[in-house]
């Protein structure tokens, strides 16, 4: 059986900083598992490699035993994150927190025009789309 989760000596580095240092764990199919440590221990990093979001620096990573740095797109087709709060940028109007997060996700600018065009045609997203995000609609 394929443990859900499986890391071998993870590595993020930033530039000069190692954010995360050799890191080792397994999940197993059927458990709960929490990454519980300090500020700045290098928890978003990995849950961030761990969804894909950014690429690990060295080890190795598995959802399921798929590599994740060879297999990115089969597992972004399974995965998902919800963070703890909502993850939109202020600043950016509804269009562009939505380019933002599927450019992160890896969908073609083709695909995300052609999702956006469709997603116009519902009369609430027309009203909204436009909008900053911080915009009183929103609140």
């Amino acid at each position: 059986m394929l443990n859900p989760i499986e890391i071998i000596d993870l590595k993020k580095k930033y530039g000069d900083i190692l954010a995360v240092d050799g890191l080792n764990f397994n999940v197993s199919q059927g458990s709960f598992f929490r990454l519980l440590d300090p500020n700045g221990a290098g928890k978003t990093g990995t849950i961030f490699i761990l969804s894909t979001i950014l690429p690990l620096t060295s080890g190795i990573a598995k959802i399921f035993g798929m590599d994740l740095g060879k297999q990115t797109k089969n597992i972004k087709s399974m995965i998902g994150i919800c963070p703890q709060e909502l993850a939109l940028y202020d600043r950016l109007t509804a269009r562009e927190n939505i380019h933002l997060i599927t450019q992160m996700r890896g969908l073609s600018k083709n695909d995300y025009k052609e999702q956006t065009e469709i997603e116009q045609d519902e009369s609430f997203l027309v009203q909204i789309l436009f909008n900053k995000i911080g915009d009183s609609l929103f609140h």
